[in-house]
């Protein structure tokens, strides 16, 4: 995940990163030396070769766009089969702690992974473009709850309401990303 100031707007965007080699990495190294000399004094302290890494913004074509939208439904069924496994036993009250803490970190990077995607979305189909907007929206409402949730994660008298309600809100979320995107 990359972000690009694009017109004035911050967007994120899927990324490839791959490292560079030989002349095409010295080559890349020396124009970031010249715009922060600190880069060429990296060099002066360390006996290693300092990696350079470029970033490409994925586009998307018809066959990656469905790859993606299968990619998306596998990881919603992971997300919802933890969250049956995390609501299933009342009596385990570490277990539930621990394990909802792990799935809340798991959805917001999944989250923050699709914001990156939906760019590509996008720049693919721009009619597309309120479909992003709406899920984007969505995940803020997401982070809102799990930032509920986290919270009491040591009480699961308190806790259970909100993993119902996160599971009410996240259905809704995954089907409507799924009739949409996947």
């Amino acid at each position: 995940m990359i972000a690009i100031r694009e017109d004035g707007v911050l967007r994120r965007h899927a990324a490839r990163a791959v490292p560079l080699e030989g002349a095409e990495r010295d080559h890349f190294h020396e124009v970031q030396a010249r715009r922060d000399p600190a880069f060429r004094g990296y060099v002066e302290v360390t006996t290693r070769v300092i990696p350079v890494v470029a970033l490409t913004v994925l586009r998307l074509d018809p066959e990656r766009v469905a790859v993606l939208g299968a990619q998306l439904r596998r990881h919603h069924e992971d997300l919802r089969a933890e969250l049956r496994r995390l609501r299933a036993d009342p009596t385990a009250r570490r277990d539930l702690r621990d394990h909802c803490l792990a799935f809340c970190d798991n959805l917001r990077m999944h989250h923050m992974r699709e914001d990156g995607a939906f760019t590509a979305f996008e720049g693919h189909d721009p009619a597309l473009a309120p479909v992003p907007a709406k899920l984007r929206k969505e995940h803020h409402v997401v982070a809102d709850v799990i930032e509920r949730i986290t919270a009491p994660a040591d009480d699961p008298d308190r806790l259970r309401p909100e993993l119902d309600r996160l599971e009410q809100d996240l259905e809704a979320h995954f089907a409507y990303e799924e009739a949409h995107l996947g």
